[in-house]
């Protein structure tokens, strides 16, 4: 059941999808007739602007089923790349089914958990304690403490969790499972806090809430590849 890709047809193909994924999620309607102007009115340049605006209404009315779909596309793209990488000599072999499961994997694990946990982070945390303000500003102070918190209380669970579930799909035991988590969790874990160190502090910089969970599925992007890689390598 595997197909075959050029790796630098998967490398270029999976950055187009991640970008208009990303690129809908941003764009508001507004944006889009002023930057298109006329050509909003008919033909391809209004089904954009129709799509646009139906996107932009769910912001609202379901924002969870929004990073949701997001993260499915780009999680596909992880492992779609996980799977290229290691074969960049030559034709790369993909195998779909892997790729469902490590999208799942990553959809419960990070897409979902992280969605949650910055709507806590914003709701629990408007600003930094200000011993932490006072020294390094509202607004870097601000993104500079979720960031610790995220990554001291967050990114093991979560690290934890991709792995668990990556090796639970492949139907591993539970004897393997716990040998897999020996070998595996501590560097990863370990690879997630230095990766994370900035990917969540550029994230938490950015005003909007709504947005985070979409930023860091761009950022997650090339941690989950690499975790992916982490995940099924021998």
């Amino acid at each position: 059941m595997q197909f075959k890709v050029q790796p630098v047809a998967a490398y270029i193909a999976s950055g187009a999808i991640v970008t208009v994924a990303t690129g809908l999620q941003v764009a508001t309607p507004g944006w889009v007739k002023k930057s298109f102007g006329t050509a909003c009115e008919r033909g391809v340049g209004a089904v954009a602007l129709r799509c646009v605006e139906a996107l932009h209404a769910t912001k609202t009315t379901n924002p969870l089923g929004l990073t949701l779909g997001h993260g499915v596309v780009t999680k596909a793209c992880a492992d779609l790349l996980a799977q290229a990488i290691p074969q960049s000599a030559g034709v790369a072999w993909i195998d779909p089914l892997r790729m469902f499961r490590s999208t799942m994997a990553s959809v419960l694990s990070t897409t979902l958990t992280y969605y949650y946990w910055t709507r806590f982070m914003a709701r629990k945390i408007p600003v930094a304690p200000s011993w932490i303000t006072g020294l390094l500003g509202q607004g870097f102070g601000t993104a500079a403490f979720k960031t610790a918190v995220t990554q001291i209380i967050y990114r093991p669970i979560n690290v934890a969790l991709f792995l668990g579930l990556q090796s639970i799909f492949r139907g591993d035991t539970a004897r393997q499972l716990k040998t897999f988590f020996d070998k595996r969790l501590k560097s990863s874990i370990i690879g997630g806090m230095k990766f994370g160190s900035f990917a969540n502090l550029v994230t938490f910089m950015v005003p909007v809430p709504f947005l985070h969970p979409i930023i860091g599925a761009v950022f997650g992007l090339f941690f989950n590849v690499w975790l992916a890689v982490v995940s099924y390598s021998k």
